[in-house]
């Protein structure tokens, strides 16, 4: 009797380790599958942050060229209001060295005006 008894019990505790065992296995497989997954996870992110920082450096470099073409065009800007306050006082000088206004001055002016808008 106690042969059987120690069998059922020693039968029991196999059976209660087999399926311990096969728990932890699945229960280890389960969390290697998310180690994984969270690896690969890391790994798009890691590279879409790269691609990001790409981008970025990119447009600041867009940002910088089109800086410099907006100095570039706002100094030919100002030298060209230079040149047009100048002609405006050369047309006014002769104007007043003429006793009366020559209308041909100012048509040719504002004719030169229009060009340069375009």
């Amino acid at each position: 009797m106690d042969t059987l008894l120690f069998l059922i019990i020693f039968f029991l505790l196999l059976l209660i380790f087999g399926v311990a065992n096969r728990i932890f296995r699945r229960k280890e497989a389960f969390l290697t599958n998310s180690i994984d997954q969270h690896d690969l996870e890391k790994k798009t992110l890691l590279e879409k942050i790269e691609n990001l920082e790409k981008n970025g450096n990119q447009l600041e470099l867009e940002v910088i060229k089109n800086r410099n073409l907006n100095l570039e065009l706002n100094s030919e800007i100002e030298l060209k209001e230079e040149e047009i306050l100048a002609l405006r006082k050369i047309i006014e000088k002769l104007q007043q060295q003429k006793e009366s206004q020559n209308d041909d001055i100012i048509i040719e002016y504002n004719i030169k005006k229009t060009k340069e808008e375009c």
